[in-house]
């Protein structure tokens, strides 16, 4: 029965439940009276205030109850070594539940069903396919579905175990035809490197301009190279172990135009000499690194430290930590020349949690802009 928009329809509605309520007196069989109990309390919830609501306020709502909760994905799908073997979780499939009305707000709405995340849950090594995986593959192609054709997606895949099977190559491909729609994606496949190198095989096949992509998190040790002219945040954990200048792919400027925000886990002796000498980026505010033994490194900060100057942008957040120093010079002298935000504070520290490192911090200051200075 559809909810009642007219007054004509709601007072048919209020008549059958009162000829409703009056069947459930008649009866004394247990079973007949659940059954009608069961259907009197469906046709008085549809008199409910909250059926007044548009649909587009009810969508709104639901984004709202769903941006209030923990996860950060609103779909999980997970395969399992035990148990059924794959389960999928999350506040988009707990709203269809409630009701009719409900699940059709949500599945006629592309929004909860672009923010998921695919995971494993292998311990140990699996020789053959594992039963559950052609009901997450079914179940993602239905979510992809849903999620529309334009809307952009937020991804999140996980595979530590050391997997040796096909199984998991329909979901990579199902993925990879959206590639064009990524927006923030985090792949992890930490002992699983060959199917994250399929992937992104795939993914390239189909596009190599990632418009919508502006948050990539890769978990790897070899990838190729790919466009993602919107970038906005770039973290490196890691450096491939004999990379150098010799390895480097070109000798003409790569300018990342959209580049906000850079994280570097260590500059040591892993990093290679050269990275830096054909970077620009201009529109860089935040960055992040930590430099290990700084008089053996000289040679690589200096090379961060020209690209930034080079770069000609201007930081507002900045977070130097040197370990195990063996300089002389000034904490400022090391970063003279770098433009810094003239309104943020500037703070040098030569201990940090009782450890023997030299850490600088600029502060964003409560202004958007101002002139740069150098410390």
């Amino acid at each position: 029965m559809p909810i009642p928009d007219s007054p004509t329809e709601r007072v048919q509605l209020l008549a059958l439940i009162q000829a409703t309520r009056r069947n459930l007196q008649k009866h004394s069989n247990n079973d007949i009276r659940f059954d009608i109990a069961k259907t009197l309390e469906y046709h008085e919830s549809l008199l409910s205030p909250i059926r007044k609501l548009p649909q587009e306020v009810m969508s709104m709502i639901f984004e709202l109850v769903v941006a209030s909760r923990r996860e950060k994905y609103l779909i999980t799908l997970t395969i399992k070594e035990y148990e059924e073997g794959f389960r999928c979780t999350g506040e988009t499939f707990r709203l269809t539940w409630v009701c009719f009305w409900w699940r059709e707000i949500i599945l006629s709405n592309p929004t909860f069903w672009t923010s998921i995340a695919v995971q494993d849950q292998i311990l140990y090594y699996c020789s053959s396919p594992l039963p559950g995986y052609n009901s997450m593959n079914s179940c993602l192609k239905e979510v992809l579905s849903r999620s529309g054709t334009a809307a952009p997606l937020y991804l999140h895949l996980s595979f530590s175990g050391d997997i040796d099977y096909e199984g998991l190559l329909p979901t990579l491909d199902a993925l990879a035809e959206h590639a064009n729609r990524w927006k923030e994606v985090d792949l992890y496949f930490t002992e699983s490197k060959p199917y994250l190198a399929y992937m992104l095989e795939q993914a390239r096949y189909r596009t190599t301009s990632f418009l919508s992509l502006e948050v990539l998190e890769l978990h790897i040790h070899h990838s190729d190279s790919f466009r993602c002219p919107i970038l906005e945040t770039l973290k490196l954990t890691y450096f491939c172990p004999g990379l150098d200048s010799e390895a480097l792919p070109t000798t003409s400027t790569i300018l990342h135009s959209h580049l906000t925000r850079l994280e570097i886990d260590f500059i040591d002796d892993r990093s290679p000499i050269g990275f830096w000498q054909h970077v620009s980026i201009p529109k860089l505010t935040h960055l992040r690194a930590d430099i290990k033994g700084v008089e053996s490194n000289r040679i690589r900060f200096e090379e961060l430290k020209t690209m930034l100057i080079d770069s000609r942008c201007v930081l507002e957040d900045v977070r130097f930590f040197w370990y195990q120093n063996a300089l002389t010079d000034s904490v400022e002298s090391r970063v003279e020349g770098i433009r810094i935000n003239s309104k943020s504070h500037t703070h040098f520290r030569s201990k940090h949690h009782g450890l023997a490192v030299e850490y600088l911090a600029v502060l964003q200051s409560d202004h958007e802009n101002g002139e740069y200075c150098s410390p």
